[in-house]
């Protein structure tokens, strides 16, 4: 019996300690890192675009619509694009100096040098309630490393979403997960607006806004009830969706541009 009990008492230390370190990567904040060479090459007339972010910009879902967009004002471009499924901001900013041999790196884009870089993240910080300074701060990373790469920030506003239905879509585990990191962050159920609030006080302390072409996601939808036909679920555009969001990031660049 004291044997059993023993067993049971080693699960639970070792299952606490692995939950604890768990939450400790997700809620740490990345360290600046050291800015890679690029090499300068000559461009053509064709605008670039780069697009990096989650799910929202994952397999190129809004490349061609954007290319597309662009054309009908009879400006031809080239875009290129990374994304992955559930990458929160810090997986991001870390993601532009992964290899491309890493299963998400956005270092080509960079290397690429376009004029234009859209950062389309935050669903998954605020979602999964990482904590507004932990947001905050990585799209900070991801804006001052563009600008020292002579890179045109275009920022979209983090997008609105249904929190409270994508934690019933959540299997036990993240659901306590994220009610603890709610917990530890004194977050409310519905934290887009502190999120978005925490990054525009940043922006202007940091003296960034006048260096960024920040995107007004309202203007597409400001209540997701009100616009709910726009998403395929509670967290991601449908393809009108896309189409919107696509036309208002062409008009955005077009007056920049």
């Amino acid at each position: 019996m004291k044997a059993i009990k023993r067993i049971v008492l080693f699960i639970l230390v070792a299952s606490t300690l692995m939950f604890a370190a768990h939450l400790y990567q997700r809620l740490s904040f990345a360290s600046p890192k050291k800015y890679f060479p690029i090499n300068s090459f000559e461009k053509d007339s064709t605008l670039s675009i780069g697009i990096i972010g989650d799910s929202w910009v994952s397999y190129q879902k809004l490349d061609s619509l954007l290319s597309a967009s662009l054309l009908k004002k009879s400006i031809h471009s080239n875009i290129i694009s990374a994304g992955k499924d559930g990458a929160r901001t810090k997986q991001i900013y870390q993601s532009i100096f992964n290899d491309d041999t890493a299963s998400f790196s956005c270092k080509t884009i960079i290397e690429k040098q376009p004029r234009f870089c859209i950062v389309i993240a935050g669903v998954n910080d605020a979602q999964s309630f990482t904590g507004a300074g932990n947001y905050a701060h990585h799209i900070i990373l991801i804006v001052q490393t563009l600008l020292h790469y002579n890179i045109k920030p275009v920022l979209v506003e983090l997008p609105v979403f249904d929190v409270e239905k994508a934690q019933q879509h959540i299997g036990w585990y993240r659901q306590l997960r994220n009610k603890v990191c709610s917990i530890l962050n004194n977050e409310q159920l519905n934290n887009i607006a502190v999120y978005r609030q925490k990054l525009q006080n940043e922006l202007e302390e940091k003296n960034l806004l006048n260096k960024i072409i920040k995107v007004e996601f309202d203007t597409l939808c400001k209540d997701f009830e009100q616009c709910h036909y726009l998403y395929r679920d509670a967290l991601h555009l449908n393809k009108e969706g896309n189409q919107k969001l696509v036309e208002l990031l062409s008009k955005t660049i077009i007056a920049y541009k």
